[in-house]
C-alpha cells in the first residue's frame, strides 16, 4: 500500500496555516471596527482687531469637535511665525476667542487659530493681521495716581508706602516751568522745569513737601543710587500711556536730618 499519509500531512498544515490566518485578519478587522477613524478638524479663518494700540481680540472656530482636545491662537510679529506666543483658550468649543495686551503701537500683527487633535496633530486657519493704531498723546498737566514706595531702614528695601492723587500744572504764562502739588499727600506744591521736546522733567531739591509737627518744615531732595544728597531730581514723563518713570527721592530736615527716602511713579489718570 502507497504511504498517502504523506501527502495528507502537509496538506492539513497548510489548510490549517491559512485557517490561522483567516481567524487572524478576521481578529484585526474587528478590532478596527471597534474604533471610528478620527479625521483631522477644519479650522476657520480667524478673525482680529485692534481695540487700543496695545490691546487686540481674536475670534476662530473649528468645524467640528470630534477630534479638538485644544484651541487657541497663535500670534507673531513675523508673517513666517519664526517666534511667536500662544494664548490658549480655557474652554474647548466650536467657537473661541481670545484677548492680546501688552502690544507695542504702530505694529503689525499676524495671528492664526489652532486645533491640536486627539491623534496629536496641530491644525492651523488661515492668518490674518491687524495693526495696532499710535498711541494716544496724553498732555502732562492733569491728575496723577501717584504709587510710592519708602526705605525701611533695617534692611535697605523699598516697600509700598501709600498712593495718592497728584496733580501737575503749567505755571502761568510759562512752557518750561510746571507746578507738581500733593507729591507727599500734604498738598505743597513743588515747581519743576519740563522739556517737551524729550520729556525731561527736573525738580530743586530744598522745596518744601511737608510740616512736620515736631521737626517743622521738610523739604524734598534728590538721591543717587548709593543714597547721597544732589541738587535736582530727574523724571521721565512717557508720552505713551501718560506715565512718569520711576523715581527716587528723599525728605531732609535741617540740611542734616535724614527723614524719608522714597521711590515713586505716577499714571496720568484718564
Amino acid at each position: 500500500m502507497k504511504n498517502y499519509y504523506k501527502y495528507i500531512i502537509p496538506c492539513l498544515a497548510i489548510t490549517l496555516l491559512f485557517s490561522s490566518c483567516y481567524d487572524t485578519m478576521d481578529d484585526k478587522a474587528s478590532i478596527d471596527a471597534l474604533y471610528e477613524t478620527l479625521t483631522n478638524p477644519v479650522v476657520n479663518a480667524t478673525t482680529a482687531t485692534a481695540e487700543t494700540y496695545q490691546t487686540a481680540t481674536a475670534t476662530g472656530s473649528v468645524a467640528t469637535l470630534e477630534n479638538v482636545q485644544e484651541v487657541g491662537f497663535q500670534i507673531s510679529t513675523d508673517s513666517s511665525f519664526g517666534k511667536y506666543e500662544t494664548v490658549t483658550c480655557e474652554e474647548v468649543s466650536q467657537e473661541f476667542t481670545a484677548e492680546f495686551s501688552g502690544l507695542e503701537e504702530k505694529t503689525t500683527y499676524y495671528v492664526r487659530s489652532y486645533a491640536f487633535t486627539k491623534t496629536g496633530i496641530t491644525v492651523y486657519g488661515e492668518t490674518t493681521t491687524f495693526t495696532t493704531p499710535k498711541s494716544p498723546i496724553f498732555d502732562i498737566e492733569g491728575t496723577y495716581t501717584a504709587t510710592t514706595y519708602q526705605l525701611n531702614w533695617d534692611d535697605y528695601n523699598f516697600y509700598p508706602g501709600y498712593t495718592n492723587k497728584v496733580t501737575i500744572a503749567y505755571v502761568e504764562g510759562s512752557t518750561t516751568e510746571i507746578k507738581i502739588t500733593n507729591l507727599y499727600d500734604e498738598g505743597e506744591t513743588v515747581v519743576a522745569s519740563y522739556d517737551a521736546e524729550t520729556g525731561k522733567i527736573v525738580i530743586p531739591s530744598g522745596q518744601l513737601v511737608m510740616t512736620h509737627p515736631d521737626y517743622g518744615d521738610i523739604t524734598i531732595t534728590g538721591f543717587d543710587e548709593n543714597l547721597d544728597f544732589t541738587d535736582e531730581i530727574e523724571l521721565q514723563f512717557t508720552p505713551l500711556g501718560g506715565k512718569i518713570d520711576s523715581f527716587m527721592w528723599g525728605l531732609k530736615v535741617m540740611e542734616i536730618y535724614f527723614w524719608d527716602a522714597c521711590i515713586t511713579s505716577m499714571s496720568h489718570d484718564e
